[in-house]
């Protein structure tokens, strides 16, 4: 096992595919047990993405994937493949089975932020972002990543008395003065983008100014909402 682990890092570190293929392929030929078969495909898997081989890796991992199919760190490495191959569908495939099988909280919040981000961006479908989103909230109350999101989902939604809702509720929830300034600075965006009303992003930015009135983040923030809407004053 010493031997194997040192010539496998030696031929990574020096990227040598074809000494690494055959090193993995020969302890392969020599392994009957099934669950070390799936380990050793996803080592090898693992090995090959780091010397460059992506298309091999990924044949190597769903090679353990069709023995185990719900084996969660195959599934799970296959999805950080296809991610770096920009392979969407794949990952998002490999994270829905991922989070069926994950039984930790944390993982599963942390595989559901990553469905929302892929959702949100790669993959656009906020009906399913949101879904995702809310999943995170379930195991994260107030995780203000995905409330974050949220804000923006229910914008292209159709929703934007929603993301006026949630984002007042994160200026509500600011510990700090300067989180409930930048928080407020937020709020004038969502009424600005997302609810499309400049008078009360503008209203909204007024008292902003007269609760810190020599703020920079602030004046900047005036000076921009003018300047977007074509005005020199404030």
């Amino acid at each position: 096992q010493d031997v194997f682990e040192r010539l496998q890092g030696l031929y990574v570190e020096g990227g040598d595919r074809a000494a690494l293929a055959a090193l993995l392929e020969r302890r392969l030929a020599r392994t009957t047990d099934p669950e070390e078969r799936v380990r050793l495909e996803i080592t090898r898997g693992r090995a090959l993405a780091e010397v460059g081989d992506r298309a091999a890796a990924k044949s190597a991992v769903a090679a353990a994937l069709d023995a185990n199919p719900d084996h969660v760190e195959a599934l799970a490495t296959y999805a950080d493949l296809c991610l770096a191959d920009q392979d969407w569908e794949g990952a998002e495939q490999a994270w829905i089975r991922l989070a069926r099988r994950a039984t930790e909280p944390e993982r599963q919040a942390d595989i559901y932020r990553r469905l929302g981000a892929l959702y949100d961006d790669q993959l656009p479908n906020p009906q399913r972002a949101e879904l995702a989103y809310h999943e995170v909230l379930k195991r994260h109350p107030g995780d203000l990543s995905a409330t974050r999101r949220l804000v923006s989902v229910y914008g292209r939604l159709g929703q934007p008395e929603r993301s006026v809702e949630l984002q007042t509720e994160l200026v509500g929830r600011a510990e700090s003065p300067e989180e409930k300034r930048d928080r407020t600075l937020e709020l004038v965006r969502v009424y600005e983008e997302i609810v499309a009303d400049a008078k009360q992003a503008e209203a909204t930015l007024d008292k902003a100014r007269k609760a810190w009135p020599h703020d920079g983040r602030v004046l900047r923030a005036v000076a921009e909402f003018y300047q977007r809407r074509g005005e020199t004053k404030s």
